[in-house]
């Protein structure tokens, strides 16, 4: 069979962020090359006015719609030499040691950087559309924000190709008083692997807000790495993952504190039904001397199932007195109480589950502005819970 060894001898099943992950279930999957599209009904949400770039196997497709104040590069791997200060563009997850950051590096063909100017306000969102053309695909974005910029960046992907694979990866460099809105919005089929991995590196006073909805897809791995490299940069970062039938879904995120007076904010919500499952690592380290952090990290989850289930493990590592940090965990079911009262109101059982379990991921919903995505994942979470048995 082939791609038996895709994870390589190198990586260790026992390590504690993959413990419970069914990750070793991908070393019996052959990704032959002969795709099959078994579902045309996954859509992508339609932001009007957007910048669509439209990106196949790591290749953007329609070069010609992105306007010319942002600036976009491609480089194949021989080509990388030739960059001036490769380190600035490609330094945002050096220091994490991710195994599939590290392979996507390895395996793919082009590294697209995407350069916003200087004061430049790029008014519109600019929607990366990830469509799986193939069994096997990677894609490598770096995205170099320059000074007092400010952009929405919007990345959806979309599969329905059968026992498939996808691995990307992309990047921000935010410059002195950047703002960036980050959304990734990920839909699968029931046989779909992917694995999707971001690092940040924050200047001064730059502010990045990120949410991820991992909303369907048979195994999505997310993870996560943001440092707060100089003083007065905030992060937060949200996400909610809806997992069920058999699927699974892993969140590891990883922020630094490397620098005084920097904060950071990490809400995480799962909602799982079936015989799904889910994993959420979260780890906050405050390097020594960086003082004067504010760092709050949550994650909670809400069980639509007996067979449902969920590992928490969420971190704290400080190696600085003067700091404000917390975290919490929480794993539930839909309260019982709550459903009998809007039942005895004459409310059908499935619309009051879709009232209560709205409500439990409205925190991470309020966060997001723009009202396409927003009753894109309503959606998606209405028909998690008419579905669930």
């Amino acid at each position: 069979m082939k791609n038996k060894t895709i994870l390589g001898k190198d990586f260790n099943f026992m390590n504690e962020r993959w413990r419970f992950s069914p990750i070793k279930d991908l070393q019996k999957v052959d990704f032959s090359d002969d795709s099959k599209v078994i579902s045309n009904s996954i859509n992508r949400p339609h932001i009007d006015g957007a910048i669509n770039i439209k990106v196949h196997n790591g290749e953007i497709i329609n070069k010609n719609s992105i306007p010319k104040d942002i600036d976009v590069k491609k480089y194949s791997r021989e080509q990388l030499s030739s960059i001036e200060d490769l380190g600035k563009y490609i330094n945002t997850l050096k220091n994490a040691k991710y195994y599939f950051e590290e392979k996507n590096a390895l395996d793919t063909k082009y590294f697209i950087i995407i350069t916003t100017k200087e004061n430049k306000v790029i008014k519109k969102p600019i929607h990366l559309c990830y469509e799986q053309k193939s069994k096997k695909e990677t894609a490598r974005i770096i995205f170099n924000c320059k000074k007092n910029s400010q952009l929405t960046v919007i990345e959806s992907y979309i599969n329905s190709i059968e026992n498939s694979y996808k691995n990307s990866v992309i990047e921000y460099n935010l410059g002195q008083n950047c703002h960036l809105d980050h959304y990734c919005i990920q839909n699968g089929n029931n046989e779909n692997w992917l694995f999707y991995t971001y690092g940040v590196i924050q200047g001064k006073n730059s502010t990045f807000n990120s949410n991820i909805l991992s909303l369907s897809g048979f195994r999505n791995v997310n993870e996560i790495h943001c440092d707060l490299t100089e003083e007065g940069a905030q992060a937060e970062i949200s996400g909610l993952y809806i997992s069920d039938k058999k699927s699974h879904r892993d969140i590891h995120t990883k922020i630094v504190h490397s620098h005084p007076k920097t904060y950071s904010s990490e809400t995480f919500k799962g909602i799982l039904t079936d015989e799904s499952s889910g994993i959420f690592n979260g780890i906050v380290v405050v390097e020594k001397n960086a003082q004067m952090i504010n760092s709050q990290q949550i994650n909670r989850n809400l069980l639509l199932s007996k067979n449902a289930r969920i590992k928490s493990n969420p971190q704290l590592e400080i190696y600085a007195d003067d700091v404000k940090c917390t975290h919490g965990s929480t794993i539930g079911q839909i309260d019982d109480d709550a459903l009998f009262y809007m039942r005895s109101r004459g409310i059908s059982e499935v619309d009051a589950m879709k009232i209560l379990v709205k409500g439990f991921a409205g925190e991470i919903i309020d966060k997001i502005k723009i009202k396409a995505i927003i009753e894109y994942a309503e959606t998606k979470i209405e028909n998690i819970v008419g579905n669930n048995k």
